[in-house]
């Protein structure tokens, strides 16, 4: 049985309530709540054909990318990552299973609040990219941004890095590895961002899925949020990477030696999962499940989704 088979260590805790949701699925009820109360406001740009592309709620969440000229509006990047196309009801049905099919795993692992931390470092980040590599290559045009795409790439590349042999079924049919899905995605982003063939005929910001598939691998290499840039957190930092570097090493009692220390250690943290939930848990103890997750990808087979 894989770690992650178990259902406790799955279900943080069963207490009712919104204080229990996941990250996960609070994310997805903001987003969706906000698309909701977007198609009841105002329109604000509609086709001859009287389809709407836009209204007045995603209209001011929206990313823009004159950003530097209107410093003021920074908040920009964080709300346009929860906004979306209110013409088109798969811009966030997409978006939103991908955040659950991944995101779900991510969060088992690193716990609800840092993934709190991941996701809107993700959100920031790849909307800044955009900006960025806009105003370079086209710094007079008028353009906006709006959608949740750039941090969920984050996430399912972090997904693929921690489980690159799970089972997906490409375009609903055809069966690959994680690994072999996440090329795919990544080279059809590039082959968009450069004007070249594209999945689909909708806009899409390939840019933003880019960065945001670059900052979820930079997570997975150091745990680097926006939240590390916190005064309070830079010894903290160095500590992690410190203490890292000897359970890697094997020099905590010898679990990285001896797998049966391991997987005691494992089952002792496990159970304190079902009974506190893992916001209960220690930065050391969740090292401790990271490592075990790796070992056990290592030298076992993939699990099947």
């Amino acid at each position: 049985m894989g770690l992650y088979d178990r259902d406790y260590y799955r279900n943080d805790a069963h207490r009712p309530g919104v204080a229990s949701w996941s990250a996960v699925t609070t994310l997805i009820v903001i987003n969706v709540v906000i698309f909701v109360a977007d198609q009841f406001s105002p329109a604000v740009i509609v086709t001859r054909y009287g389809d709407v592309v836009s209204r007045w709620l995603d209209d001011h969440m929206a990313l823009n990318a004159n950003l530097f000229s209107h410093p003021s509006q920074v908040w920009q990047l964080v709300t346009y990552g929860f906004a979306h196309d209110p013409g088109s009801i798969m811009h966030i049905l997409g978006n939103m299973f991908v955040l659950w099919l991944f995101g779900r795993d991510v969060e088992t692992i690193y716990g609800k609040k840092q993934f709190y931390q991941l996701y809107f470092s993700l959100i920031v980040l790849s909307g800044f990219a955009w900006v960025v590599i806009q105003r370079i290559i086209a710094p007079h045009e008028t353009a906006a941004t709006l959608g949740a795409s750039g941090a969920v790439m984050g996430v399912m590349m972090l997904y693929i890095f921690h489980f690159p042999h799970r089972t997906f079924l490409f375009m609903f049919a055809i069966p690959m590895p994680a690994w072999v899905l996440g090329i795919i995605y990544v080279y059809f982003d590039i082959s968009g961002a450069l004007g070249g063939f594209r999945l689909t005929n909708e806009p899409v910001n390939n840019v933003a899925h880019l960065a945001g598939a670059a900052f979820g691998i930079l997570f997975y290499q150091t745990h680097w949020t926006l939240f590390s840039l916190w005064p309070g957190n830079w010894f903290k930092g160095i500590k992690r990477r410190r203490s890292g570097y000897r359970v890697y090493r094997g020099d905590r009692d010898g679990d990285r030696e001896d797998p049966r220390k391991l997987q005691q250690r494992v089952d002792e943290i496990l159970e304190k999962v079902n009974r506190s939930g893992m916001d209960s848990l220690t930065a050391e103890e969740r090292r401790t499940l990271e490592e075990a997750s790796r070992k056990y990808r290592n030298n076992g087979p993939g699990a099947k989704s």
